[in-house]
């Protein structure tokens, strides 16, 4: 689903030297996507845990190392694909008609493969897939739940997959490609966003927000140039979850924006009632925010799964008390947080310490424990300890 969303912040590796002349990797960095958590550490690898049937058999709350690809710093999933953004450029797994290599079959890739740019390279290396539009500098790639966009140096936007929500500013005739587009008229773009239904988001490096997308009239769109909201001219991050979307200014405030069915804009304004933020995640249909000082603050409509960090009454109920749980609440008992990030229906948070917690939808195992006895949590629990050893060339 996705999500939000910006790569969580690589923090420096500290490798200590043991007695064995080995070196212990660390973990440095963590995703969560849809129902899968995953955690990246100083030896380039990375584990996961959950739904991981892109990667491996079935589903697990154990975590599993994958070898390949290396190096990996941002992952998008759709439904049928899994995208790596990596120090040597994108790879993917998955089903290659769902992948922007121009293949209608339908036998997933098991094994990461590469993209590349010409085609002989790609006849010559059974590592690698040939993709037309050159997307070598990408910088960022995020999914929703069958289209994939993927934000370049130069600022511009390429995706594939479904249009049908107008996700690609493609011609409306064109309702699905696996050949890369480019993504309407975007340029100079820093940051990207989308959720799982195909609302999708922009900010360009003068801090203005753009939309398109599931959700938003076409009447609000030129050509192929989205939707831009005029208020917010210091916008630093933004999420989609739903109709709704949330960015987050150079003041350290965050804005809503909330469009009908219709696409018509029927509510914008600042959350006063929230501290000064320094980032946001956003999930299916719910937010967690982190302020200066390491705490988590969370709200949204749909929290029947612990994703707000507490029990709150169920999405359909209209009492009070829901009313209460949708609006921004500080998460117990988490201190000391230093970055977040959301899958479908969970969230994860490093402390100060590398530690990692989570909280929401376990129903794969993507908070690391035995879905059988723990469902969900709404309560932040550790993530599982990995023994992560390396030898010293």
């Amino acid at each position: 689903m996705k999500k939000l969303r910006i790569f969580p912040l690589i923090l420096a590796a500290v490798m200590t030297f043991s007695l064995t002349s080995c070196v212990e990797a660390v973990l440095y960095s963590f995703e969560a996507e849809d129902d899968l958590s995953i955690l990246f550490t100083s030896d380039d690898e990375f584990y996961c845990y959950g739904d991981r049937s892109l990667f491996s058999d079935g589903e697990s709350h154990t975590p599993y190392k994958l070898t390949n690809p290396k190096l990996a710093l941002d992952v998008a999933i759709t439904d049928t694909t899994a995208v790596f953004l990596t120090a040597d450029g994108l790879m993917a797994t998955g089903i290659p008609a769902d992948l922007p290599f121009g293949d209608v079959s339908t036998v997933a890739i098991t094994e990461p493969v590469r993209f590349v740019y010409d085609e002989t390279t790609a006849k010559l290396d059974p590592t690698a897939r040939y993709v037309s539009a050159d997307l070598s500098d990408a910088k960022q790639v995020v999914s929703g739940a069958d289209f994939t966009l993927v934000l370049k140096k130069d600022g511009t936007v390429y995706g594939w997959g479904s249009n049908a929500e107008g996700q690609l500013l493609a011609d409306e005739s064109i309702t699905h490609t696996n050949t890369p587009v480019r993504v309407g008229a975007l340029e100079g773009i820093s940051q990207i966003a989308c959720d799982s239904h195909g609302l999708c988001a922009a900010i360009d490096m003068d801090g203005h927000v753009w939309y398109w997308g599931a959700g938003l009239n076409p009447t609000y769109l030129d050509a192929d140039v989205p939707f831009r909201m005029p208020e917010v001219e210091k916008a630093v991050q933004v999420v989609c979850i739903g109709s709704v979307a949330y960015v987050l200014d150079a003041d350290a405030k965050v804005w809503m924006i909330n469009f009908t069915t219709s696409g018509l804009r029927y509510g914008f304004g600042q959350m006063t009632d929230l501290p000064e933020i320094f980032s946001l995640v956003g999930g299916d249909g719910f937010c967690a925010a982190k302020d200066g000082e390491g705490n988590v603050w969370t709200w949204g409509f749909i929290c029947d799964r612990g994703q707000l960090g507490r029990e709150v009454p169920s999405y359909n109920d209209d009492s009070e008390a829901f009313k209460q749980g949708s609006r921004p609440t500080k998460v117990e008992g988490l201190t000391g947080v230093i970055s977040l990030a959301a899958g479908r229906n969970h969230v994860l948070a490093m402390t100060q310490n590398m530690t990692v917690y989570g909280w929401g939808d376990n129903s794969h195992g993507q908070l690391g424990v035995d879905p059988e006895t723990t469902p969900y949590s709404a309560t932040p629990i550790q993530a599982p300890k990995i023994n992560m050893n390396v030898s010293r060339a």
